[in-house]
């Protein structure tokens, strides 16, 4: 059980985590939302043939509604060593996709990223973002307002929050489902 109730109160913490996974857990569409999406990417996760990247972008797209359009499915194909280089983390790869400038992209990019290399790459949406500010508001961990569309700072901001908090035990998912349950927090 949670102990606090507003966001003034609440402190992020492995507990905490625990406590919103225990959450969605419970949320038999969002599981089963992540079973096709591990099955897909990380089944085949450098799989990077034409078909392979069309089923991963309209999964993508289904899920998350990211608006990307198909010819990003060319675009993806274009980029040089595109699979060495999301499996080695390299942060620059999401730029690289986002330059489609396509509505969407940049999201997209990070949620494309993050399934093929979990470990290194949280993912980008309006609702984490915003939480992030809210408690980069309240308890200065990352010391300026980072520019959000620059993956490297919002990842670098990820990164302070998750040291701020003593979250470094837990994965980008993890994570991702501690802003976003505290987001709803008044």
């Amino acid at each position: 059980m949670r102990h606090a109730t507003t966001f003034n109160e609440f402190r992020p913490s492995v507990f905490e985590a625990l406590y919103f996974l225990k959450e969605w857990r419970a949320n038999t569409d969002l599981v089963a939302n992540k079973q096709r999406l591990d099955e897909l990417f990380l089944v085949q996760p450098f799989e990077l043939s034409e078909q392979s990247l069309s089923e991963k972008v309209h999964l993508l797209n289904d899920i998350y509604g990211t608006h990307t359009q198909e010819t990003i499915v060319t675009h993806l194909s274009q980029i040089n060593n595109l699979e060495l280089r999301i499996s080695q983390g390299d942060l620059s790869v999401v730029d690289d996709i986002q330059a489609s400038q396509q509505e969407g992209a940049y999201s997209f990019a990070t949620k494309f990223c993050h399934h093929h290399n979990p470990i290194a790459y949280p993912f980008f949406s309006f609702t984490i973002n915003n939480t992030l500010y809210k408690f980069e508001n309240r308890d200065h961990f990352y010391g300026k307002h980072y520019n959000y569309n620059n993956y490297s700072e919002f990842y670098n901001a990820m990164q302070a929050f998750r040291n701020h908090y003593g979250l470094e035990t837990c994965s980008w998912f993890y994570i991702d489902i501690l802003l976003k349950g505290s987001s709803t927090l008044n």
